[in-house]
Parts: structure tokens; sequence; C-alpha cells
């Protein structure tokens, strides 16, 4: 009985198999090769629209610093508005093994101090060695960003700079996530992943993983269903009626190649007008429950819709996706089986390797407005976890008052300018040393550069003109020079100009300080 149920299938296939031409087999391969670009592209449309929509073009990560290298390697980012204000959850990952392994730290918050006002923070231990991979991502509920999609993921990666292929799951980054149980197990998409190969802005590789429920990848029958997968690769600031998407399929008559799309439609509408193949030198891997494929980046640069790059983030968003596609006659009749959330790729990560110190330049003391400030600047980049100024006196050094400084910027590879307020401060007036201290990496690794300054003018006066010591500059500082310059009266503190005379000169200077000028 067995037999001829067998034997009957196997002649009913070669019947049928006789059917089509190889011109019709080739035809209806692209056919649902068409079915699958036209349903990842009506779906990859609403998310382009609906984020052009909202015309958000900034960077939502910024100033991403680090101390060197170090056992309590801290780690600060600005986030911008729109990731603030949806109360994001972020996670730092850190490896100091190379990429191998990953430490991940959910702890960073918001620093809501002077001078770092959109900055968040956190420290994570390490080995103490010398270098330190690291990344960012973060969760947000996709409102912020003019999307409805609930909660979703924005994430850097891994960088893959030795090139490893196939990969493994320490060198993807998690870019969205579905719920299972959707459909078969073998289309059911648990989530998409991603990696790159690059250098700042210069990508010279991009790699997606598509992770299914069961293992991957259903072949499918001669005749169908055949089964195709997939994810969708969006510029959002890409103002083409373009997508593209890494399709793959298996199956039917050979004709389903894998390989990198670009999908074509209205932008305004979201409709569909067709496909056609970037390239098929796309490298694919299967194992266990993963599709892992890999594609020079250059194929989407190259292509004059893909838009400008770097974008506004550095990115692309990307979405899962799986199809069924059965024959009927000369048509296909396509099945959506399954997609995932959004997520946005940011195609960047941080190395810190080895330590150059940083350099101290420009101290200053404004005895005008009390500022004390110095420029900071570090080759690596890396932000100080020392950043003080301490006042000894000069005939006491150990008589010193200590004051924490605030940075005007982060960006520490340019240059920072540091500084804080004496004046509102109660440190006494007389002469100092201003030791300016710094440090990026270890405790042995502290830079300094002194300034000597007199606070008051080193003679017991308060802020420059307040003459009658109510720590005030006004009018009645004034009439007090004024008084000094008709009784011909002797005050240090009336001496504005410091020629060792009080006359119209230092009333001059006091009305301009009066006056801001």
């Amino acid at each position: 009985m067995i037999k001829r149920i067998l034997i009957s299938v196997i002649l009913s296939s070669l019947i049928f198999s006789t059917e089509y031409t190889d011109a019709e087999k080739r035809e209806l391969g692209h056919k649902a090769m068409e079915q699958f670009a036209k349903e990842i592209y009506q779906r990859a449309m609403i998310v382009k629209q609906n984020y052009q929509a909202n015309r958000l073009r900034e960077e939502l990560y910024e100033n991403l610093s680090t101390t060197a290298p170090r056992e309590e390697f801290i780690i600060n980012a600005d986030i911008s508005d729109s990731l603030s204000n949806a109360n994001p959850s972020v996670t730092i990952h850190v490896s100091d093994d190379s990429q191998n392994s990953w430490t991940t730290s959910s702890e960073i918050t918001p620093l809501n101090e002077e001078g770092f006002e959109t900055t968040w923070g956190t420290s994570v231990s390490t080995n103490g060695g010398n270098a330190v991979n690291w990344y960012i991502s973060s969760e947000i509920n996709s409102e912020a960003l003019g999307l409805d999609y609930g909660n979703i993921i924005i994430s850097q990666s891994p960088n893959n700079i030795n090139d490893t292929w196939p990969m493994g799951d320490n060198l993807f980054a998690l870019l969205s996530t579905d719920e299972t149980g959707e459909t078969a197990s073998g289309q059911d998409i648990v989530g998409v992943s991603g990696s790159f190969k690059g250098e700042g802005s210069d990508i010279d590789e991009l790699y997606l993983k598509l992770e299914l429920n069961g293992n991957c990848c259903d072949e499918g029958s001669l005749f169908g269903p055949w089964f195709l997968y997939g994810v969708g690769i969006i510029n959002p600031d890409s103002e083409g009626s373009v997508i593209y998407a890494i399709g793959y399929g298996d199956g039917g008559f050979g004709q389903l190649t894998p390989g990198l799309l670009k999908i074509s439609g209205d932008v305004a509408t979201g409709e569909f007008s067709g496909f056609e193949y970037l390239t098929t030198n796309i490298d694919y891997n299967m194992s266990g429950n993963n599709l892992t494929t890999s594609v020079l980046f250059d194929y989407l640069l190259n292509d004059a819709d893909f838009g400008e790059w770097p974008n506004s983030i550095q990115g692309v968003f990307t979405t899962g996706m799986t199809i069924s596609v059965a024959l009927s006659g000369a048509d296909v009749l396509p099945e959506f089986l399954d997609d995932s959330s959004p997520g946005i790729f940011l195609m960047s990560s941080q190395l810190q390797n080895g330590n150059n110190l940083p350099t101290l330049s420009n101290a200053e003391y404004d005895d005008v407005s009390g500022l004390l400030s110095v420029s900071y600047q570090d080759n690596d980049g890396n932000l100080p976890w020392l950043r003080m100024a301490e006042l000894c006196n000069s005939g006491n050094e150990d008589d010193c008052y200590s004051f924490n400084l605030i940075p005007d910027s982060h960006t520490y590879f340019d240059g920072v300018n540091y500084s804080t307020l004496l004046f509102e401060s109660d440190i006494p007036n007389g002469d100092f040393d201003a030791h300016f201290l710094f440090n990026d990496g270890n405790d042995n690794e502290t830079v300094e550069i002194v300034l000597p300054i007199s606070v008051g003018g080193g003679s017991g006066c308060g802020i420059l003109g307040d003459v009658n010591g109510d720590n005030a500059v006004n009018v009645i500082d004034v009439v007090s020079i004024v008084n000094h310059v008709l009784a011909n009266t002797d005050d240090p503190c009336a001496d504005l100009s410091g020629d060792g005379m009080i006359n119209v000169i230092d009333i001059v200077q006091l009305v301009n300080i009066i006056l801001g000028s």
C-alpha cells in the first residue's frame, strides 16, 4: 500500500512538472519573490511615512564618551530630547575580552548635574585591561518617534572588525522582537538582530539575522507552498519612494534567488510598483533557528535612491517578515505569515584602547567675575573622572579649598572648557595657587597645571569694585571712591586700576564694571 502511494506521488509530480517550461518556472519564481517584496514594502513604507511625518532630524545619542580603560569604567551619553521624553530603558553593553562576551548594565540614569543636563551615566566593572569595547541600546515607546508600534529598540551593535563569518551571537545586537505562536514555528519570527563592519561612518558590511521559533529554514515542496524570509532596510532620511530588503527563499524550481532587493512604489500611498535585485552577491548561513545574512554596504550607498549617508542617525530601520506562496496554475497565491516590529539600527560602536594622557591649557582667572577656568583636551576623546581645582594658600600649602569644575560641552576630543565661580564660594581673600587636577584613567595618571591667583586682589578686598565691602557693586561704591578722591584718603580696595592712586580713572573703571562693560 505504501509503495503504491509513493509511486503515485512520484508519477503525479513528474507529470505535473512537465506542465511548466523553464521560462514559466522562472516567471513563477519571480512572482513569488515579487509577492514577498510587495508585502515587506507596504509594511516598511508605513514606518518610513510615519517617521518622516514627524520630521525628526536629530542624533539620538550624542557625545558617547568614557574614561580610559580602567576597573571602574565610567560611561556618559547625551540622550536626545525625543528619547529622554519617552522615558527610555537604556542598557550599556561592555566587553573586556575583544567582544567574545558582554557585560550589560541597565543602571544608566540621568546625571542631573550642572554641565550634564542631558547626560546619562553609569559605571561598569571590568578586568582593568587596556581595551574595552562597548555599545548602547535602549527600549522606548515608539510614539516619541511618530510611530505606533508600542515599545521599540534603538541599538548600536558590536563591530565585526575581523570579518568573522559565520558569526556568533556575540557579534550581534538585538534590534526587534516578536511574540511567538503566530504561525508555524519554522516561519514564526522571534527577533531581528544586526551587526556591521566599519570605522566611523565608513561602513563596509551589513549583517542581519532573522531568528525563528523553529528550525531555519523551510524549503517548501516542489509545487508549493514556498516559504520566503527577509529583513527590510529603510533609510529614514531618504526622500525616495523605495525601501530595501535582504530576501531569501528555497524550494520550488530553484528560482527563489537570495539577494539584496530594491523595492519601489509610491511614498505617499505606500502602493507597491515593482522590485529589482541590486545584487545576488550576498552571503547567508542557516544554523539552528537563525538565518544570518551579509552584504557589502556599498551596494546600498551606490544606489541613487538610497539617500544621503551618513544620515541624521547613522543608521537604518529594520523589520523582519515571512510569507508563503502557493502555486495556482500560472500564478501564485501569497499568504502573509509573520513580521517583527521595526527596530532602529545605529551602525556604530566604541572601542577604548590604551590611554594618551589629556592636556591642560589656558588656565585663567577673571578677578572681576571670579571665574576660574582651564581648557581640557583628550586625543582619545575620554572624559575625566577627576576634574577639580584645588586652591592652596600661597603661604601655607596645607590650607586648601577644593572645587568641582563644570564643563561647557562634552566634546573631549575637540576640547572642553572647565570652570567654577569663586565668588559663589566662601573662600577668603588672599593669594593662592590654583591647582587644576584631571584624570581620565588610573590613579597614577593625574595631570596638573598650576596658576597663581589673587582673590580680592590679594589685599583683603572682596569683589572687584566692592569698595565699601557689602558684597555688591553699585552706585554706593562710586560714592565711596568719590569721597576718597575728595578727601585724598587711601584705600587699596578703591584703587581699581592698580596704579597706586585713587582718582577719576578708578571712578570710570567702576562705572564700566557696573554697566557691564
